[in-house]
């Protein structure tokens, strides 16, 4: 399997919008995003997003593309006034789980956020009933400091793990 991580370009924002449709629609619980708030967008809100990651700074998108197709994605964005970045938009396609392009898109946006010196710590919020997800932030160093209880994408109240994970 060929496995390439980038960044999508501004004009391959259908491609973004349908994978993040996808990921709220199938996993909603996974995501404090509703997929009836996002299917509601105009499209210039997924081609400016593209925009805004592809010029660096503080938010990143990654996405994974394996035979021409994209399988994944994960995002960060940097706590306003902070060191802190928080892991968000993770999503594998349920045809693509299992041959290791979750662990490679964390691994590139971490080594994309280490890469940034003032970085310090690296937040997430995972659905505590999503093991496979807890166990791969954890093989990446990601140590459980809490729980929490929070309304996820379908409707519902959730307990999260908190996870971090230091970097200094």
């Amino acid at each position: 399997m060929s496995l390439e991580i980038h960044v999508l370009a501004p004009h391959e924002w259908p491609e973004y919008r349908e994978l993040r449709l996808e990921a709220l629609e199938h996993e909603p619980q996974a995501f404090g995003s509703s997929y009836q708030s996002m299917v509601s967008r105009p499209d210039e809100y997924f081609e400016d997003r593209l925009r805004q990651v592809k010029t660096g700074g503080d938010n990143r998108l990654l996405f994974a593309r394996s035979q021409e197709n994209l399988v994944g994605m994960i995002g960060s964005s940097r706590m306003e006034g902070t060191q802190e970045h928080t892991v968000n938009a993770f999503y594998v396609r349920k045809t693509a789980r299992g041959q290791g392009i979750g662990k490679a898109l964390l691994k590139e946006l971490l080594t994309q956020i280490a890469a940034d010196d003032a970085a310090e710590t690296i937040t997430l919020h995972v659905n505590k009933s999503q093991p496979d997800a807890i166990r791969i932030y954890e093989s990446a160093g990601f140590q459980i400091v809490s729980e929490l209880q929070d309304q996820m994408g379908d409707a519902q109240t959730h307990t999260l793990v908190a996870m971090s994970l230091n970097l200094k």
